[in-house]
Protein backbone atom coordinates (compact mmCIF):
# COMPACT_ATOMS: atom_id res chain seq x y z
CA UNK A 1 0.00 0.00 0.00
CA UNK A 2 1.48 3.27 -1.30
CA UNK A 3 1.18 6.11 0.90
CA UNK A 4 2.52 9.38 0.89
CA UNK A 5 2.30 12.08 3.69
CA UNK A 6 2.60 16.17 3.27
CA UNK A 7 3.82 16.42 6.91
CA UNK A 8 7.08 18.02 6.93
CA UNK A 9 7.85 16.98 10.73
CA UNK A 10 6.90 12.72 9.75
CA UNK A 11 9.60 13.52 6.62
CA UNK A 12 12.11 15.22 9.26
CA UNK A 13 11.62 12.07 11.44
CA UNK A 14 11.69 9.51 8.74
CA UNK A 15 14.96 11.11 7.06
CA UNK A 16 16.33 11.23 10.65
CA UNK A 17 15.76 7.59 11.28
CA UNK A 18 17.67 6.69 8.07
CA UNK A 19 20.53 8.18 8.94
CA UNK A 20 20.87 7.09 12.16
CA UNK A 21 20.36 3.41 11.17
CA UNK A 22 23.02 3.62 7.91
CA UNK A 23 20.61 2.77 5.74
CA UNK A 24 21.09 5.77 3.52
CA UNK A 25 25.06 4.98 3.69
CA UNK A 26 24.49 1.45 3.23
CA UNK A 27 22.37 2.34 0.23
CA UNK A 28 25.46 4.32 -1.13
CA UNK A 29 27.64 1.70 -0.40
CA UNK A 30 25.46 -0.65 -2.78
CA UNK A 31 24.62 2.07 -5.67
CA UNK A 32 28.64 2.31 -5.48
CA UNK A 33 29.28 -1.59 -5.96
CA UNK A 34 26.70 -1.68 -8.53
CA UNK A 35 28.35 0.46 -10.59
CA UNK A 36 31.72 -1.10 -10.74
CA UNK A 37 29.72 -4.17 -11.49
CA UNK A 38 28.15 -2.08 -14.41
CA UNK A 39 31.80 -0.73 -15.74
CA UNK A 40 32.87 -4.02 -15.46
CA UNK A 41 29.95 -5.61 -17.38
CA UNK A 42 30.39 -3.10 -19.94
CA UNK A 43 34.20 -3.69 -20.50
CA UNK A 44 33.44 -7.77 -20.57
CA UNK A 45 30.59 -7.26 -23.20
CA UNK A 46 33.04 -5.24 -25.11
CA UNK A 47 35.32 -7.44 -25.21
CA UNK A 48 33.10 -10.25 -26.07
CA UNK A 49 34.58 -12.64 -24.01
CA UNK A 50 34.68 -13.24 -20.23
CA UNK A 51 37.48 -10.76 -18.52
CA UNK A 52 37.76 -11.24 -14.72
CA UNK A 53 38.65 -7.94 -13.48
CA UNK A 54 40.49 -7.50 -10.35
CA UNK A 55 40.59 -3.65 -10.29
CA UNK A 56 38.31 -1.25 -10.83
CA UNK A 57 38.07 0.03 -14.50
CA UNK A 58 38.78 3.73 -14.13
CA UNK A 59 36.07 5.66 -16.16
CA UNK A 60 38.34 6.64 -19.09
CA UNK A 61 38.72 2.77 -19.91
CA UNK A 62 42.01 1.37 -21.47
CA UNK A 63 41.38 1.34 -25.59
CA UNK A 64 42.90 -1.98 -25.53
CA UNK A 65 40.86 -3.75 -23.42
CA UNK A 66 38.31 -2.48 -25.56
CA UNK A 67 34.98 -0.82 -23.46
CA UNK A 68 32.73 2.39 -24.43
CA UNK A 69 33.75 5.73 -23.32
CA UNK A 70 29.94 6.61 -24.54
CA UNK A 71 28.31 4.26 -21.98
CA UNK A 72 31.03 4.83 -18.75
CA UNK A 73 30.46 8.77 -19.19
CA UNK A 74 27.07 7.99 -18.89
CA UNK A 75 27.16 5.70 -15.56
CA UNK A 76 29.46 8.25 -14.27
CA UNK A 77 26.58 10.86 -15.00
CA UNK A 78 24.34 8.72 -12.95
CA UNK A 79 26.59 7.87 -10.27
CA UNK A 80 24.90 8.97 -6.79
Amino acid sequence: MKQRTDDLDVKRYARSMMIETGSLEHTRLECNKLKRKIIQNIEVCTLGEVFKCTLIIPIHMNKELGGNDHLCRLVEMLNV
